[in-house]
């Protein structure tokens, strides 16, 4: 189970959660934000421009139209009461007004006023007049009120067959229209912008609740093995590789403290054992140690004067002999302990090269997602060439719409289909150019947002580099302590075969001993041997009562030490 501290941690771990989404999200609502005003701004642009030209071939189209009517009918045909509005009110459902001038007044016009009547006998304003009427030059403004709203217009003079100025035409567009056109189409960028960030805001809260779930169950695991229960299964599901390493890692760091926690276990139990058998017989020597003392006493008033030199030489023997027991009990424990230094050098040694693995590992995984990074980045060119070609394509597509719009307005009736095709073609090829602008401003993002993952990705392959040569030098004192301790065993055991040659000297000097107590008399001969014999004993057991206690102190650390580890028995 989690600590308490790992639960007073999940106000945090959700702070994680919406900070890894706002990293995401922010960057992502101010890019759309940018687009949207970017994309209203180059579209109301573009629209300005789009009525505007739609005004000019309309009207020019219609000054053809009025300078063939008047070759052919006169100009009567635009004076007469029954007159024949079917052709300037044909553009209304274009939101396109039309009006004839006949010197500078309006006679024919589809323009209608509050009550609906046509706006008929009035004049022109004179700039108008002056510039198409008296200077015989067209006349085009996007702000000209008329009859009260504003609008697009665009004026050109009507000549007769010798040239001379009867008249004008005129065509235009109310601008509220170029506003709700806007209107509605900035609505809908809206509305598609906010659709897409809702469904990219989702992807990436649940992309976020799977690392954050699989980052929690790690933590969890490491609170359990720092709580010291290390037979808890370790099971964390996950897709992503990075993860699954972090859960074989945690796992082999579970089961190599298992194995060492074990071992240490079960030899504090077993030194526990052999310290209590010890102090067992450490007392028992003790009590016949002091039942020999009290016959000691009763026989050292009766071998006092031969005893006195017999018992100089024992002592003496004595002291060499606990002496020399000490060195052999100390280098015993020496070559125990060198033996263990070298088993856990070689330990750390063997995990020293399964971290130098593992790093290997995970360098290579980074380089190889350098790379994909790299062969992203070739391919987001190639996007931006296809983008290049596909605006020169719209660019030459425009120009051709543009001609052939020309060439439907010298047409006249006749054109009037091929140039609402013209103009079809114009639109579409507007909208490649926004889309490839669109896709080309996204791409750039993409570039540079890679552009910054392969340096990252770099600085990761630097440190884990650094890491590696760190592991590699640690891995190499390693192997310079493990030859220092085998030097050291060495060593050890050439002083144990000395210490064995001086074991047969102290008893080469003990038989000289039992020789010359043979001499004396039978009660010296027995006292001097019972007084060595006690004397001996003492000091083992006093010798057995010190290490006793540094051995207890040792297993009392260990068991401190390994204490808070749960493992099954």
């Amino acid at each position: 189970m989690p600590s308490n501290n790992a639960k007073g941690e999940s106000k945090c771990r959700m702070n994680m959660l919406m900070l890894l989404m706002l990293l995401v999200i922010i960057p992502t609502v101010c890019s759309a934000l940018i687009l949207n005003i970017m994309s209203c701004s180059i579209f109301s642009s573009k629209l300005r421009k789009q009525y505007e030209e739609q005004v000019e071939v309309i009207e020019e189209q219609f000054n053809t139209y009025v300078t063939e009517l008047c070759e052919n009918v006169g100009t009567s045909f635009f004076t007469k009461e029954n007159r024949d509005y079917s052709y300037v009110d044909s553009f209304l459902s274009q939101n396109i007004a039309l009006t004839v001038f006949i010197g500078d007044t309006r006679t024919l016009t589809s323009l209608k006023d509050s009550s609906g009547n046509r706006i008929e006998g009035t004049k022109a304003s004179a700039d108008v007049i002056n510039t198409v009427l008296t200077n015989g030059k067209t006349y085009a403004d996007d702000n000209t009120v008329i009859n009260g709203e504003k609008y697009f217009v665009h004026y050109s003079p009507i000549k007769d067959s010798s040239g001379n100025i009867i008249g004008m035409t005129f065509a235009g567009k109310k601008a509220s229209v170029l506003q709700t056109d806007i209107n509605n189409a900035v609505l809908s960028l809206v509305l598609v912008t906010v659709i897409v960030l809702i469904i990219f805001t989702i992807i990436i809260y649940f992309m976020s609740k799977v690392i954050k779930k699989t980052l929690e169950l790690i933590a969890d695991n490491l609170h359990i093995l720092a709580s010291g229960d290390l037979d808890a299964e370790i099971e964390i599901p996950s897709a992503i590789k990075e993860n699954k390493q972090m859960v074989s890692a945690l796992t082999s760091v579970q089961k190599m403290l298992q194995n060492s926690i074990g071992k240490v276990t079960r030899v504090t139990k077993s030194l526990s054992k052999g310290i209590d058998s010890v102090e067992d017989s450490a007392n028992s020597s003790a009590n016949a140690a002091n039942q020999i003392g009290t016959a000691m006493d009763e026989l050292s008033s009766m071998a006092q004067g031969m005893a006195g030199n017999v018992q100089n030489v024992n002592t003496s023997v004595a002291n060499m002999d606990v002496t020399v027991s000490d060195i052999g009990s100390n280098i015993e424990v020496l070559a125990s302990n060198s033996d263990e230094m070298s088993t856990a050098s070689a330990e750390a040694a063997d995990c020293m090269e399964k971290v130098l693995s593992s790093n290997q590992v995970s360098s290579d995984a980074v380089e190889s997602i350098n790379r994909q990074i790299l062969l992203t980045n070739e391919s987001i060119n190639k996007i931006n060439e296809a983008i290049t070609l596909i605006i020169g394509v719209a660019s030459r597509t425009k120009l051709l719409s543009l001609n052939a719009s020309i060439e439907a307005a010298r047409a006249g009736e006749a054109g009037k289909g091929f140039a609402v095709v013209a103009q079809n073609i114009s639109q579409l090829s507007e909208q490649s150019n926004e889309s490839a602008a669109t896709i080309r401003e996204i791409a750039k993002e993409m570039l540079e947002n890679s552009s910054e993952s392969v340096k990252l990705a770099e600085d990761i392959i630097n440190t884990m580099s650094d890491e590696k040569q760190s592991i590699a030098d640690a891995q190499d004192r390693f192997t310079k302590l493990n030859d220092a301790i085998n030097d050291s065993v060495l060593k050890i055991k050439e002083i144990d075969s000395k210490t064995v040659a001086l074991n047969q000297i102290k008893d080469e000097i003990i038989n000289d001993v039992n020789e010359l107590s043979a001499i004396s008399q039978q009660n010296a001969a027995r006292n001097q041997e019972v007084n060595s014999n006690v004397a001996n004993i003492v000091n083992s057991i006093e010798d057995i009562a010190k290490n006793m206690n540094k051995m207890k102190e040792m297993k009392d650390s260990l068991a401190e030490a390994t204490s808070q580890f749960k493992i099954d028995k």
